[in-house]
């Protein structure tokens, strides 16, 4: 197990402590982990680790609403969406050029361009999303299980 393993698995205990010299380490001994699978003094930080799962589930919503180039702030929070309605956007501004001013921008497909980037990257991000939503509920569901049989 390396220090890095070591550290995720301490910083969800109660009995961690901050050490300005050394970083975390156990308020039993003082000095930083030295077990291989588990820690037999091991006592889980309920309050930590609810924190934790927040603060990731607030990063990911953020990541969506960041997606929207600025139309989040109209209530339009889909990237999907966004994209398609500035690919409309570019195709009106294209056709009331082309017909009513005899003249073609070059704007609008680089606009429509724009709106399909950003429809690919909302799908790819909401696949990396729902993944990790799915992991973080599993880990949730492993934990009751585990407290479960623990009783």
């Amino acid at each position: 197990m390396t220090r890095e393993d070591r550290l995720k698995y301490c910083s969800k205990c109660m009995k961690r402590k901050l050490d300005l010299e050394k970083g975390l380490v156990c308020n039993l001994t003082g000095e930083w982990a030295d077990f291989n699978v588990s820690c037999n003094d091991f006592e889980e930080d309920s309050a930590y680790i609810e924190r934790e799962k927040y603060r990731r589930l607030e990063r990911l919503e953020k990541r969506l609403e960041a997606n929207t180039y600025g139309l989040s702030k109209y209530g339009i929070r889909d990237g999907t969406v966004a994209g398609l309605i500035i690919i409309t956007l570019a195709a009106i501004w294209f056709f009331v050029a082309y017909f009513h001013l005899y003249t073609i921008f070059f704007y609008p497909p680089i606009l429509a361009l724009i709106g399909a980037g950003l429809i690919l990257r909302d799908q790819v991000d909401k696949s990396r999303i729902r993944k990790e939503k799915k992991r973080i509920m599993n880990e949730d569901l492993i934990d009751l299980v585990d407290k479960d049989e623990d009783n």
